[in-house]
């Protein structure tokens, strides 16, 4: 009996069956069972198997597999009901599983609703980027084919005029084909032909592939093709003639992958975020990077977000350096020129003029300021800090 609950316990756990037994008794249907006030419904046992696996849930199917789910699910509240009634909610392993089990759900949940809602493009967004990156959902014709090799052009010839008198072009591959690799299946090959690929079993043949995806229509037969294996008539058993991809087909596709890239970047401004909120501070033995060693690896950075993250280091860790004012600029610039986020990007250009008046940027980040938004700022009437000039477009 001990085993048996172990490892249903085990079971349950797996199962992902630790959500509520039973019913409270105000609920309405009929009762299969109760223990104390705990009330089982059928409704309960639903519950319970919509909640496992497919696998798993076959296992209670028919009545008999019900009625051991139910004597099951009841094992479990009696066990439960023990463990309540002795004070094991406050048993310190359970308290330590349960704040375990608390961070690990409002991390899951934090990072769902702050970065990868945000992140997920509308359908509109979606509908933009395919009309401007159709080639990218183009496909080139791709056809399956069977095809006789024979050793001369006569023969091939001979099978082409046979082939297209509607002779069974089984039959003439048994009878004609010196294919050892594809004979004895009808002379197919393997799979799609279409530009570019290798063909299968045969690997690099290019001839046979450009005749293969001339071919428009099924049962189509070609014109002899030559090639260094010999001389190939085909037939066309498969047409997919390629074209634009329909959007409803790419729709999932494009809003997955910007979902992921934009979450990337939005973590990484969640992090920059997050940092200033909470004052994180390095212990000074970690503070190994110079103001010139996070200048350059701004500069070097690929990231806009990255970029950021060291210019906010820099005031963060230095901000009583000379060169902190640069930093404060360069954040708002890459927020505007890079991340087209104006919010940011004015609130950093204010930053500027007011904590560092004097300094060589406060005019340009003035003009910054009061061109926001522009589609083109004229790079030239803008005076920016040394090596700056680079980063733009380094994307």
């Amino acid at each position: 009996m001990r085993r048996r609950m172990v490892i249903w316990v085990m079971t349950l756990a797996v199962l992902g069956g630790w959500a509520g037994c039973g019913s409270q008794e105000h609920e309405d249907g009929e009762e299969l069972a109760r223990i104390g006030s705990v009330v089982f419904r059928e409704s309960d046992l639903e519950e319970r198997l919509q909640a496992m696996p497919a696998l798993s849930r076959s296992q209670f199917e028919g009545a008999r597999g019900r009625r051991n789910l139910l004597e099951r699910m009841i094992e479990e509240e009696a066990f439960f009901q023990a463990a309540e009634a002795e004070g094991f909610d406050k048993n310190p392993q359970v308290v330590e599983e349960v704040d375990g089990a608390r961070r690990l759900a409002m991390l899951r949940t934090y990072y769902e609703e702050e970065i990868l809602e945000k992140a997920r493009p509308t359908s509109e967004e979606v509908e933009e980027y395919y009309r401007t990156h159709l080639e990218e959902f183009r496909t080139d014709p791709r056809v399956r084919v069977a095809h006789v090799l024979t050793k001369t052009e006569a023969e091939a010839e001979r099978v082409r005029e046979l082939a297209e008198m509607g002779r069974d072009f089984e039959t003439l591959v048994a009878n004609y084909s010196i294919d050892g690799k594809t004979k004895e299946s009808g002379g197919i090959i393997p799979g799609f032909l279409s530009r570019g690929q290798q063909v299968p079993l045969f690997g690099q043949v290019s001839a046979l592939v450009d005749a293969a995806v001339l071919l428009t229509e099924e049962q189509q037969i070609s014109p002899v093709v030559r090639t260094e294996l010999g001389y190939h008539v085909l037939k066309a058993l498969e047409v997919n003639p390629g074209g634009l991809v329909p959007l409803d087909d790419v729709r999932q596709r494009i809003s997955d992958r910007e979902t992921e890239m934009r979450s990337k970047e939005l973590y990484d401004l969640k992090v920059i975020e997050l940092s200033k909120r909470f004052k994180v501070k390095f212990a000074e033995q970690n503070e190994a990077l110079s103001v010139q060693d996070l200048f350059d690896k701004a500069q070097n950075s690929r990231s806009p977000a990255e970029r950021i993250k060291a210019y906010e280091q820099i005031l963060q860790m230095y901000p009583d350096d000379p060169r902190a004012y640069e930093a404060q600029f360069m954040i708002g610039f890459t927020y505007s020129e890079e991340m087209n986020n104006d919010e940011s990007a004015r609130a950093a250009f204010q930053a500027v003029i007011r904590r560092y008046p004097d300094s060589e940027l406060a005019e340009s980040a003035k003009w910054m300021l009061e061109n926001l938004g522009q589609e083109d700022i004229p790079m030239e009437d803008i005076q920016l800090p040394a090596g700056a000039r680079g980063e733009r477009g380094s994307n």
